[in-house]
């Protein structure tokens, strides 16, 4: 990985960590995800197998968009068991609703 990519790497990371589990905790007062949520993460997979690229390498348009999906597809997946992990970060709903530190 050369020093471009590990930059960006680091910058999608962050803004995972920043802006899932703000999402994850909305969706936890609101009850957790519901089917419209989980239609939403359909349509967004889709546009991102169409768009993704735009989260690693800048496109005018189309990185805010796909960078938005993904934030709100990964915190609904986060309530399926086990969670999700991507670009080294690790989301799961269980965890959050409880307050306890995962210690695997």
């Amino acid at each position: 990985m050369d020093e471009q990519q590990a930059r960006t790497y680091g910058l999608i990371q962050a803004h995972l960590d920043a802006a899932v589990p703000l999402l994850i905790r909305e969706l936890l007062e609101e009850g957790g995800p519901t089917e419209y949520h989980y239609q939403r993460v359909r349509e967004h997979g889709r546009f991102l197998a169409e768009h993704g690229e735009a989260i690693l390498y800048r496109k005018q348009g189309k990185t805010s968009e796909a960078m938005n999906k993904l934030v709100e597809s990964v915190a609904v997946l986060a309530f399926c068991p086990g969670g999700i992990r991507l670009f080294g970060c690790e989301f799961d709903a269980r965890w959050m609703s409880t307050g306890v530190e995962r210690t695997e």
